[in-house]
């Protein structure tokens, strides 16, 4: 299974991830979450931010999550939070369902087994990913 960030791997990793609608990239600003790491890819990009400013691209590579991978990551420098790319995971074979409780992501080629499952933060209205099932 690849989910521009999916395998499944054995590990214990619950770092919290926030599902973006607007994001093109998994990204994140922890260099320590990274089980490969390039920096001579994506170096001379910049991603922007909601409010306009734009952060600059250090490196890309893997990064390990509970049960699985998330590959082609990008690192973006002064990036506070971890950002899951739903767009990215539906042109690789995803479904992201939403409802006001919960989301589910599921593997269209794998007769729409569900990969992932999690509640909605109510108190900021965001669906954050913690694991693969």
């Amino acid at each position: 299974m690849t989910l521009y960030a999916y395998s499944i791997q054995s590990n214990n990793s619950s770092v919290e991830w926030i599902m973006d609608f607007d994001a093109s990239k998994h990204m994140t600003g922890n260099a320590s979450l990274f089980s490969t790491y390039d920096t001579n890819t994506h170096t001379s990009q910049k991603v922007s931010r909601g409010d306009g400013k734009k952060l600059s691209i250090v490196g890309s590579g893997n990064v390990k999550v509970s049960n699985g991978t998330f590959e082609d990551v990008f690192h973006v420098k002064d990036m506070t939070i971890n950002l899951f790319c739903v767009y990215r995971a539906c042109q690789n074979g995803y479904k992201f369902e939403a409802c006001p409780y919960k989301y589910v992501l599921k593997d269209i080629n794998n007769n729409f087994k569900v990969v992932s499952s999690g509640p909605v933060d109510h108190n900021s209205g965001l669906y954050k990913f913690t694991r693969f099932i």
